[in-house]
């Protein structure tokens, strides 16, 4: 984005059909001229650029996805990818920790049919994260997330959210989706660590 709104704005051209994700290294960005702009100015952008592993696509993807259909005013479109943004890697963040202590298939039928998300979310990381001597995820956030899942479930079994969605709850929601994923990107591995120090996963 420019860093003024003085001259213009950053422009990017397609075709018919926009392409939503770049697949290139290389971007082109042309400058449009606002209307009432005196002749051309020069002007500074902004320019963000978020490089992510590979093997977290998945979650990032989903933060995509949500943050796209929030600019969008899709508020309930922006809740499912919210949910799949911190659910997948808290998934596998507690496979991976609990198979310190169990056989993979035990823990692949503990986490499917016993403690599933709602269970993972506000159990299993507060103990782990107690158990690792590192700081748990704060309440209002994990409040937020079980805000999302609740909204999630709704949506999924019953067509809609039930409730009235708007765009400051529903941002508060994302924002608490971006928190939980980079809590469990950071904390993963030290929690992995402290429950089996020669565990070098991933979370």
């Amino acid at each position: 984005s420019p860093a003024n709104c003085v001259a213009g704005w950053c422009c990017k051209l397609h075709g018919n059909e926009p392409q939503r994700r770049e697949h290139s290294r290389e971007v082109n960005i042309f400058g449009r001229t606002f209307k009432d702009a005196d002749g051309a100015t020069p002007v500074k952008i902004h320019v963000v650029v978020m490089c992510t592993p590979g093997s977290e696509m998945t979650e990032w993807i989903a933060i995509v996805e949500a943050a796209e259909a929030l600019n969008a005013n899709d508020f309930m479109g922006a809740i499912l990818p919210s949910n799949v943004a911190v659910e997948y890697p808290l998934g596998r963040l507690c496979s991976n920790a609990l198979a310190n202590f169990a056989s993979r298939e035990n823990v692949d039928n503990f986490l499917s049919n016993g403690a599933t998300y709602s269970h993972q979310l506000n159990i299993v990381l507060p103990l782990l994260a107690r158990l690792s001597g590192l700081p748990k995820l704060p309440d209002e956030v994990r409040g937020k997330l079980n805000k999302i899942r609740k909204f999630r479930n709704n949506i999924a079994h019953r067509g809609s959210a039930q409730l009235q969605l708007d765009r400051d709850a529903t941002s508060e929601m994302f924002c608490a989706a971006v928190y939980g994923l980079h809590y469990v990107r950071h904390m993963g591995p030290k929690i992995l660590s402290a429950v089996n120090p020669q565990d070098e996963q991933e979370p």
